[in-house]
């Protein structure tokens, strides 16, 4: 199964390999996928998701490779819709792929998967906890979760500002990366 991206690099989303992999296209396609499958009171994308919560991550923590994985961890979605939490045990298959696809943009930037693995915890609880930011602003109708929110700003951004910030982030977080590695 191959997918075709807007920049035209063709992804197998069985076994997906990091030269398949374009960081402009990932960023291009998560600004283009509205979170909650669009039931927002305004756009609202994956991308923007991402770098609020990666930006979040570095703010409090520090550090960047463990912001560069929250900026990244629904980076398969790029090739998969945005499945709402409710429905993801349901679809395997699409689950199996988006981890495939998730992988192969973490090797892409060397991020290693045992140190993913051992961040994917904390993923999971910020996941969690942002969404019940973007519930409030985005979903005030819906149930709320058991989840304290981690107090951001929701903007709703356009999609070209969305996958501006998400490149200039993913850019600066390379760059921190990479001189924490030549010291």
């Amino acid at each position: 199964m191959i997918f075709e991206t807007i920049n035209g690099e063709k992804v197998d989303l069985i076994a997906p390999r990091t030269d398949q992999i374009n960081m402009d296209s990932v960023a291009h396609h998560l600004a283009m996928i509205c979170r909650y499958n669009g039931a927002v009171k305004f756009f609202y994308s994956v991308a923007e998701h991402s770098t609020i919560l990666a930006k979040y991550i570095l703010d409090r923590y520090g550090d960047a490779e463990l912001a560069l994985c929250f900026l990244l961890h629904d980076a398969g979605e790029y090739v998969t819709p945005d499945v709402s939490a409710i429905y993801k045990h349901l679809v395997d298959k699409l689950n199996k792929i988006e981890a495939n696809v998730r992988d192969a943009v973490l090797v892409k930037n060397k991020i290693d998967s045992v140190y993913h693995s051992s961040k994917s915890e904390m993923i999971d609880l910020y996941d969690k906890r942002i969404r019940e930011d973007e519930r409030r602003v985005l979903r005030p109708h819906a149930s709320a979760d058991v989840y304290n929110p981690i107090g951001v700003i929701i903007c709703g951004l356009s999609p070209t500002e969305a996958k501006n910030n998400f490149l200039c982030l993913y850019y600066m977080l390379q760059t921190k990366i990479e001189a924490a590695d030549a010291a």
